[in-house]
């Protein structure tokens, strides 16, 4: 039994049924060396989430955290919001998958034309009068939020419009990337519970969240996202904040490239029109090369939405291999495999093991087929001769910080990590900064 598997060590059963993950592959290749990688510095995660997932007597909060006023039971269920860089995904913790996905933007017409709309701002997929009037605004750059007035309207349409819920009957567990300042968070618990008077607030960190939804509490997540990449080791539901890695490549610059070497075979588009056509190209026909790989058709066919229909061949391939290669996008650094396997040698020598073993991919950009396999190959070549090395697989991986979420929502023992509005009216957003 993996000693990173956490639904034995939390006490009880995870409520959800997680699908079975891939076996171990092994590879014969040669092993090859890496340049020392370049050390970021990060925040630190707050430890009182590992704690109260580590041991069965979990239900002794710290002092920074109150039961809510009603007892877990009487509430339906908690609200789950996690707001990306390109999606944003909501739901209920009940469900086992996100009731909401869209597109993470506000739309407003441009200013010489406000006068001529009734609305003053879309939120989300909402179809404007005409798109050329209109200008796209996302609020949330790698994740972190860089329009706060616009961030608020995204919080407030998936509350009405998508969810069709109160904020003020639920709990909410909102994701929130660590890389947001502290002032940020305090503005989150301010706007939260004075406006839109939510009766219980719980700020969780996506990796945690990623590595959650697999059924562990320590492992390496390796998230590509649209923005950024990241590998992250975590120990008992902590970040090791030394050892987290970023990789500046996400799928905005997939698409990009796509665009650009799809020009260069002839296949050159409008920019507006150019990038969603790129970006389904990506989606559906890209995969990533590796021993299997010959079991795709070289070529396929794309239809484009005015009837039209183009040959993809090489792009199919050539795009994904970004991810391993950023220099094939113009853009510097190393591939997704050499900043895992960075990641990794920055812990301790004694957890290494665990961490090879419990490495867990997450986001949008880990969908690609054949990656798994192509970066359990890549490293096997990095890492020490004769470490064994496991991929966690699911396939709603894109989904799998939402269904982190949902999943400790849930739990009996999460119920006293949540901030009630008793708390914050007396202490304010300073809660914050109370720990134990």
């Amino acid at each position: 039994m993996d000693s990173g598997r956490s639904r034995f060590r939390w006490g009880f059963c995870c409520p959800k049924t997680l699908e079975e993950t891939t076996e171990p592959k092994t590879f014969n290749v040669q092993p090859f060396t890496t340049d020392e990688p370049e050390e970021f510095s990060y925040p630190q995660y707050d430890k009182s989430f590992a704690s109260s997932f580590s041991t069965p007597d979990v239900c002794s909060p710290d002092s920074s955290y109150l039961s809510l006023p009603r007892t877990p039971g009487s509430f339906l269920s908690s609200v789950v919001v996690d707001v990306g860089s390109d999606t944003l995904k909501a739901g209920f913790s009940r469900d086992d998958s996100p009731r909401a996905v869209f597109s993470s933007c506000v739309t407003r017409p441009r200013h010489e034309k406000k006068a001529l709309y009734p609305r003053p701002w879309y939120a989300g997929d909402a179809r404007v009068p005409r798109a050329d009037v209109f200008s796209r605004k996302f609020p949330v750059e790698n994740g972190v939020i860089s329009d706060w007035d616009d961030m608020t309207k995204l919080w407030q349409h998936t509350f009405e419009n998508e969810l069709k819920v109160d904020p003020k009957e639920n709990p909410l567990l909102l994701v929130v990337s660590a890389h947001n300042a502290s002032s940020t968070r305090e503005l989150i618990l301010e706007t939260m519970f004075e406006s839109f008077h939510v009766p219980a607030l719980y700020l969780a960190n996506p990796y945690v969240l990623a590595l959650c939804s697999s059924g562990r509490t320590s492992g390496v997540v390796m998230d590509s996202g649209d923005g950024v990449s990241h590998a992250v080791p975590i120990l008992e539901g902590t970040i090791v904040p030394h050892a987290l890695q970023r990789l500046d490549v996400g799928g905005r610059c997939l698409t990009d490239y796509m665009l650009r070497i799809l020009a260069e075979q002839g296949h050159a588009f409008k920019t507006s029109e150019g990038q969603s056509i790129a970006r389904e190209v990506k989606e559906k026909l890209c995969y990533v090369m590796t021993n299997s790989y010959h079991s795709f058709p070289f070529k396929e066919t794309y239809t484009l939405p005015g009837g039209g229909v183009i040959t993809v061949g090489r792009e199919r391939f050539l795009c994904p291999e970004g991810l391993f290669h950023p220099s094939n996008l113009g853009l510097q650094g190393k591939g997704i495999h050499e900043v895992l396997n960075s990641a990794v040698l920055k812990c301790d020598p004694a957890v290494r093991k665990l961490l090879y073993k419990n490495i867990t991919l997450s986001g949008g950009n880990t969908l690609f087929p054949c990656l798994e396999e192509r970066l359990l190959k890549e490293l096997v070549g990095l890492s020490p001769p004769g470490t064994k090395i496991k991929i966690v697989v699911k396939p709603r991986r894109h989904f799998g910080v939402w269904c982190g979420g949902a999943i400790v929502a849930s739990h009996a023992n999460f119920q006293k990590l949540w901030i009630s509005k008793e708390l914050y009216d007396e202490v304010g957003p300073a809660v914050l900064n109370l720990r134990s």
